[in-house]
Formats: C-alpha cells, sequence, structure tokens
C-alpha cells in the first residue's frame, strides 16, 4: 500500500484520540448512513471482521503459517458432514492438517475437502488447524532456457511425493494445475509471475486416493507478440 493511501485512510477513518478506525464515515470525515445504521455497534463488528480476516489471509497466504479456530457443535441424533470454509476464496490449496475435539484427536475428517464427519452424539468443542498445502518450488538459475518445457514427473509413479519440473523461455506468468480423472481441479500449484528459468515443484498428495493425475501448465510471456504455452501431462498414485 502506497503511503498516501495510508495517510489518506489515517485521516479520515481513524480516531486520532483514541486510535479507534471508523467503518461508517466517508472520505470527508462525515458518517456514511445516519446516525442509527452507522454506529459505534458497526464500526466495531466492521473492525473486529477486518481483524479476523487480517489474521486469517496475512497468515495463510503471506505468511503462509497454520491457523487455528474453534467450532462449537451440540450433539444432534444424526450423522454430520459440516464443511468449513473460513475464507471467501474457494481456494484448494488450503488444506485441513489436525482437528482436536474437546483437547482429543479427533481424526474423522477429509483435508482436502476441509470437511468433518460428526457422527450422531458427538458434539463440543472442535479446534481446527488449517494451512497451505505444502510445494517447494526451486528455481535453477544456472540453466540457460530458451524454450518452455514441461517435463514428465518423478518418480512417476509416486507414493507419496513427486516432483514436476518446467521451463519457460521468458518472463511469463504461470499457472500450474493438478486435476483428477474426472477433471476436478486438485491442487493449484502455481500462479505468479516467474522470470525465464527451470523449476522444480515438489506436489505432496498424502490426502488423495490411488489413481491417474494430470498436472497442466499455462505460461503466458509477457512479450506482447509471444506465444502461450500449454501443455498437460499424466502421473500415476500408488498406496
Amino acid at each position: 500500500m502506497a503511503d498516501e493511501t495510508i495517510n489518506f485512510f489515517m485521516h479520515y477513518f481513524v480516531d486520532h484520540q483514541y486510535g479507534e478506525v471508523y467503518s461508517d464515515r466517508t472520505r470527508y470525515g462525515g458518517f456514511a448512513w445516519n446516525e442509527a445504521k452507522g454506529n459505534s455497534d458497526k464500526a466495531g463488528y466492521h473492525s473486529i471482521e477486518t481483524g479476523y480476516y487480517t489474521y486469517l489471509y496475512g497468515n495463510l497466504f503471506y505468511l503462509h503459517h497454520p491457523v487455528v479456530l474453534h467450532y462449537d457443535f451440540e450433539p444432534v441424533q444424526i450423522n454430520r458432514e459440516i464443511s468449513l470454509t473460513p475464507v471467501a476464496i474457494n481456494d484448494t490449496n488450503l488444506i485441513i492438517s489436525n482437528v482436536l475435539l474437546n483437547g482429543q484427536a479427533f481424526s474423522d475428517y477429509n483435508s482436502t475437502s476441509r470437511t468433518l464427519n460428526i457422527p450422531a452424539g458427538t458434539g463440543g468443542q472442535f479446534a481446527v488447524t488449517f494451512e497451505p498445502r505444502t510445494v517447494n518450488t526451486v528455481r535453477e538459475t544456472a540453466t540457460a532456457a530458451n524454450k518452455f518445457e514441461l517435463f514428465q514427473n518423478y518418480p512417476n509413479p509416486f507414493n507419496p511425493t513427486t516432483n514436476l519440473s518446467f521451463v519457460i523461455s521468458q518472463s511469463s506468468f504461470v499457472t500450474l494445475k493438478v486435476y483428477d480423472i474426472l477433471g476436478k481441479e486438485i491442487a493449484k500449484l502455481v500462479n505468479e509471475y516467474k522470470p525465464a528459468g527451470k523449476y522444480t515443484i515438489t506436489f505432496n498428495a498424502t490426502n488423495l486416493p490411488s489413481g491417474v493425475y494430470f498436472y497442466r501448465i499455462k505460461a503466458v510471456p509477457s512479450g506482447r507478440y509471444a506465444e502461450n504455452f500449454v501443455k498437460t501431462k499424466k502421473m500415476l498414485l500408488l498406496k
């Protein structure tokens, strides 16, 4: 965020005596709605909401740290499958890595779909740890990249990790995704600009069942007239 943007925010939206952030002010300092709808209760609610999402997005997608969220589910007389979506995006790289029920290990959950399977009559305090799916990206700077290429993963078949390598001949926006046999996106391993070079990524399929998977690269070069590079390869997970 530019300094002038920060200064603008601090000038119009912060109480300079107490340091509180207003959510119901216009850029000129007046109320955005009125005294009834834009009040201290609403300002407090949005301040808490802002802090919550800053904590989640900052730790998960900027610092790449796990976060623990707490859920309270009352026991009912039916089996339940509860989907947990702590962030406002459908991010396939976010997984559940650990669950505690009333302080004890709870194992009946699906890590990749982020669902809890709660049996009838079970309830209490669930502490759920979310974290980004771990992938390691290594750029081999010594490699002289003169073409675009996607290599066969190694080892193949694999269990549970394998290495995916690709070469880009010029700076490009690169996406590298993994799909199951039905074409459903399983993981997004790369989604960013990268300079020319050769890269190797470690894909961890610990929480996936055995079967055939596909990985697909799309590189959009920064050059105005350069053609996009798209390629797909198949890999086999055996457990």
